[in-house]
């Protein structure tokens, strides 16, 4: 073989492609030591395979040459989920000097392929690989389908690779295995949530929680499953509002996505009609976003935790395949906080009283907004009363900050007996003060007695005996004048 029809050559085409060429082959087969074979006929025979590798920080730099990295550390994270599809160009002959000019110019784009021709398609796995068994010498074309969830294809044109390749070391033979590492770019905030929980006073009340996953470049894709997880202990009975892609492109439920209720869980899934609606967004839009209330529980007694909420989104880009699923960082899952109030009755000497109240919203005792928001709190002599739950009023829809209105009021509606009405309400604020816990809340109403402790006249208390003795003597007299007048009348007549 003359060393011109033995030398290499090797074309990037939009940085992503790998290639490599051969000369005419010899006469006669050429056996194959050390992973080179002395032919591209000897290479076919030995048999041809493409490994495509991923890596969470996919850069090989100089080592892209078709060999295999044995040193992945700085590559990050083996990425199973990519979809790669290989496919020969038809009508290129690598074993031919106008083949290899054919190729390159195809390569480049000053040419078009006659044809394509698939091959295989398949997903990374077990280390985020793929391998493909290859009959024929040839050049072909790679495309990545569908990238992990949560990573975008940086190459979103497809890249050529020519099988066999030259061996980049020696020069004078050809890679029966070639050895390809696509890069993929990570996704930031893949999925988020936020909280509107502003007008959740106590158990009972709703939360709504917006939750939004992006999803990958893919042109195809057979499953995409949004999934809210929630504490069931603190939230119950959530309720799917809305469903939109990214640009607000309304889905419809049952044709576009259905949803699963299991404990702790709500999984929206996208249909087959929804995931064509998807696939055919670009950038931003690529998003799936739900909009869904809860119901609150109330707190346990000693149950004063935030409720955390946290969602993930998982795609697959084959029925069969293994598909990647992303959570939000425990450091940005929405938190919303409840804490306990006990309210304790005294009188001025300390000693518990009962009465009956009821809670209202309100900027201070002499603004109180709306309804009551719980009524008829009956607040005994013996224990006082807790209030399982109510609302921070420093920390409001997922961030610090005031509630509006700013606090609570309770308003007196029935004294103790033998107590007065508190003539004002009694306002309180509930705390988070940068607690990760939130310290149960005392609210201590003093209640003086009625009429300030003193009897009033004609009930029983002092002064009493001195008006019936003073009656009385009127009434005596008054008879005996009355009796004294009429004996003279009729004396006279």
């Amino acid at each position: 073989m003359n060393k011109f029809a033995r030398s290499a050559f090797a074309v990037a085409a939009s940085g992503a492609i790998v290639f490599g060429s051969a000369g005419i082959a010899a006469a006669q087969d050429a056996p194959c030591a050390g992973g080179v074979c002395d032919t591209m006929q000897a290479a076919k025979d030995e048999g041809l395979k493409l490994h495509v590798h991923k890596f969470e920080n996919s850069s090989p730099s100089q080592r892209g040459n078709g060999t295999e990295i044995s040193e992945t550390g700085s590559l990050g994270a083996p990425l199973d989920g990519a979809t790669f599809k290989v496919e020969k160009v038809e009508g290129v002959d690598l074993t031919t000097n106008e083949g290899q000019k054919k190729a390159e110019r195809i390569a480049k784009g000053t040419e078009q392929a006659p044809s394509f021709r698939e091959i295989e398609t398949k997903v990374t796995s077990s280390g985020g690989q793929a391998d493909f068994e290859l009959s024929e010498i040839g050049l072909y074309r790679v495309t990545e389908t569908a990238a992990p969830t949560g990573y975008e294809a940086t190459q979103s044109e497809p890249f050529f690779v020519a099988v066999p390749l030259t061996d980049p070391d020696g020069r004078d033979g050809f890679l029966p295995e070639v050895h390809v590492y696509p890069k993929n770019k990570k996704q930031e905030d893949v999925v988020t949530k936020s909280v509107t929980d502003e007008n959740a006073v106590k158990a009972g009340d709703k939360i709504t929680y917006t939750v939004s996953g992006k999803v990958p470049s893919a042109s195809s894709l057979s499953s995409v499953v949004l999934t809210d997880l929630y504490p069931d202990a603190r939230l119950e009975t959530p309720e799917v509002k809305s469903v939109t892609l990214g640009d607000d492109t309304p889905l419809t439920a049952t044709e576009d996505y259905t949803v699963e209720n299991r404990s702790g869980e709500v999984a929206i899934s996208l249909t087959e009609s929804g995931i064509e609606k998807l696939v055919a967004k670009e950038g931003a839009a690529r998003q799936v976003k739900a909009t869904i209330d809860f119901t609150v529980r109330a707190n346990g007694q000693s149950e004063t935790d935030p409720i955390k909420n946290n969602a993930k989104i998982s795609t697959s880009s084959s029925p069969d395949g293994p598909g990647t699923e992303v959570e939000i960082p425990e450091e940005d899952r929405p938190e919303t906080f409840f804490g306990n109030v006990k309210i304790n009755k005294t009188n001025t000497s300390g000693e518990r009283v009962e009465a009956t109240f009821d809670l209202y919203r309100c900027n201070s005792e002499n603004d109180l907004q709306g309804d009551s928001v719980i009524s008829d709190i009956n607040v005994s002599a013996a224990d006082g009363f807790t209030i399982a739950g109510l609302h921070v009023n420093d920390y409001v829809n997922g961030a610090v900050g005031e509630t509006t209105p700013s606090g609570y009021c309770l308003v007196e509606t029935k004294a103790g007996e033998g107590y007065e009405l508190l003539p004002k309400p009694v306002y309180f604020q509930v705390k988070k003060d940068g607690n990760d816990t939130i310290d149960l809340t005392t609210v201590k109403i003093e209640n003086v007695e009625a009429n300030t402790g003193f009897d009033l006249p004609l009930t029983g208390g002092r002064g009493v005996t001195m008006l019936l003795v003073l009656g009385g003597v009127l009434i005596v007299g008054g008879g005996a004048y009355a009796y004294y007048s009429n004996r003279r009348q009729n004396a006279a007549s």
